[in-house]
């Protein structure tokens, strides 16, 4: 089984594709995708684009969805950050992105999952208002297979760096999905989790009144 997690953003999108055991769902192995503007950053599974070669940011939109779906085509299952309600930034042009990634997905049979970002950061790393920098030590420190970073600029600030921080973020996605597959599949239980971990699969939120494993997947039926 093969699934992805993703960090949408309207420049520098990153993708984790984790390819699972089909009877354990144990990471067998580790796949990337993400984008940059800057030459230097590119790399294999970085992949170079410049802002001028766009008109419109649909323009850039559809040139960067084709690789993303192209990388996702083997995948079944996908996860990726619900809305930030009241963020800041162009919000607009993220929600028309994102929408555009979802709707692809969704039509060529993906089972699509969205977490609460606090749930993400709160997973990874215990805090829900955990920063970019703090993300990356809960990186650095996992023992799980994960994507080679150590050619990618590093992260010394709260703030992030791209496409690193956007690798790491898709990582930690793709890892609370498998998480939750092995739950739905028995493999674990609930019971057996820290604390933390069981308050954010019973979790509940105005957007999202029911908790994770109570709630569908998103597919088309």
């Amino acid at each position: 089984m093969k699934i992805a997690g993703l960090d949408i953003s309207k420049n520098a999108p990153g993708c984790v594709k984790l390819t699972l055991d089909d009877s354990t769902l144990d990471i067998t192995a580790v796949e990337f995708c993400g984008f940059t503007s800057v030459k230097k950053n590119e790399m294999s599974g970085i992949n170079f684009f410049k802002k001028d070669d766009f008109n419109f940011d649909q323009d850039k939109f559809i040139k960067l969805e084709k690789i993303i779906f192209d990388f996702l085509k083997d995948v079944e299952f996908i996860a990726l950050e619900d809305y930030a309600y009241g963020g800041s930034g162009d919000m607009t042009g993220l929600a028309e992105f994102t929408g555009f990634i979802k709707i692809k997905q969704f039509l060529d049979g993906k089972k699509i999952r969205k977490y609460d970002i606090p749930s993400i950061k709160v997973f990874a790393t215990g805090h829900g208002n955990s920063d970019k920098l703090s993300m990356y030590n809960a990186f650095i420190k996992e023992n799980e297979l994960k994507p080679d970073i150590s050619k990618m600029p590093a992260v010394v600030k709260g703030s992030g760096a791209s496409p690193t921080s956007d690798i790491i973020d898709a990582y930690w996605i793709s890892r609370f999905l498998q998480l939750e597959l092995k739950l739905r599949k028995g493999l674990i239980n609930l019971k057996s989790l820290d604390e933390t971990k069981i308050k954010l699969f019973n979790r509940t939120t105005r957007s999202s009144p029911e908790n994770i494993l109570a709630t569908d997947f998103i597919e088309k039926r």
